[in-house]
């Protein structure tokens, strides 16, 4: 109260700073696509509809019991922006087929990997994602999501492992 400081919680203080970046680079007249790779802990609706709003492409951890769902049926005209059925991060990492081999730029060595990627639904941007599962070396895996689902396979994970060299 001495300070007329008021309470903001990270997620408010991280859009606050991303709105005074997107605004300093207009001012410096740059235009380009701009990728924002976060924790886990700002996958979160109050987090990631304001930077989406300011045009940020966003990929993160993705919890392992996330609710996703399938794309909309075709020919729903945008009444629908979630698919009916329920899809498993588990089922599908736990599913031998349908893993694909990439080698990508880790942490300044180039590492090969298994991944599937797959387009889902999910309530935490109301619309789609890019989701890939990454399975390790030990047979764990992790699963990461992009905002754009266009985005490429190897952007995604060498931006989560640019996250990760922090």
């Amino acid at each position: 109260e001495k300070y007329g400081w008021e309470f903001r919680t990270k997620h408010q203080l991280g859009v606050e700073l991303l709105t005074w970046f997107k605004q300093l680079i207009r001012v410096l007249g740059v235009e380009t696509k701009l990728w924002l790779a976060v924790d886990g802990a700002y996958a979160a609706r109050p987090f990631l509809l304001p930077v989406l709003g300011l045009g940020f492409v966003v990929v993160s951890r993705l919890r392992k019991d996330a609710r996703l769902f399938d794309l909309p049926p075709a020919g729903s005209h945008g009444n629908r922006i979630y698919g009916k059925n329920k899809l498993s991060l588990a089922n599908r990492a736990a599913h031998q087929k349908g893993w694909n081999t990439i080698t990508y730029d880790c942490r300044g060595a180039e590492v090969t990997r298994q991944y599937k990627t797959f387009l889902a639904t999910s309530g935490l941007v109301s619309g789609q994602i890019r989701v890939v599962i990454v399975r390790f070396e030990d047979g764990t895996w992790a699963p990461y999501f992009c905002t754009d689902p266009a985005a490429e396979v190897r952007a995604i994970l060498e931006a989560v492992a640019a996250r990760w060299a922090i």
